[in-house]
């Protein structure tokens, strides 16, 4: 399973050739298997810009995280990380250690440092350039 970043859910619309392929290449293989959150999502939606894009990609992600109960933990991880940290990126920290089977799909160099439960590294597979 994968926890897709604003990054990776963006990607298939790169207008970078190789990554646009490569982002569609890894949906078309792993498309069950794609999580993320709605922190996330809300990101992909601002920087899509298009209601009806944002429309026919949602059904394509399963949402990884029930952000009234795990406010406690998200509080945690952004006033460890701050300021680098934003919502988003906590989320997807927080849901990593929910599922901790679950690789991120990202480009942010952020998770290189961030932890789950305090100093596993992250399990990320890297967007190419």
């Amino acid at each position: 399973m994968f926890l897709a970043d604003t990054s990776f859910i963006v990607s298939p619309f790169a207008k970078t050739p190789k990554r646009r392929t490569w982002a569609q290449n890894f949906f078309k293989q792993h498309h069950e298997r794609l999580w993320t959150t709605a922190a996330a999502f809300t990101e992909v939606s601002h920087l899509i810009g298009d209601c009806k894009i944002v429309a026919k990609i949602i059904g394509d992600y399963r949402f990884a995280l029930d952000v009234e109960e795990e406010k406690s933990a998200l509080a945690a991880l952004l006033e460890k990380y701050a300021p680098e940290m934003d919502f988003a990126d906590a989320t997807l920290v927080r849901a990593s250690e929910l599922f901790p089977s679950f690789k991120i799909i990202t480009d942010d160099s952020h998770f290189n440092w961030y932890r789950r439960n305090r100093d596993e590294k992250l399990p990320v597979i890297w967007i190419p350039e």
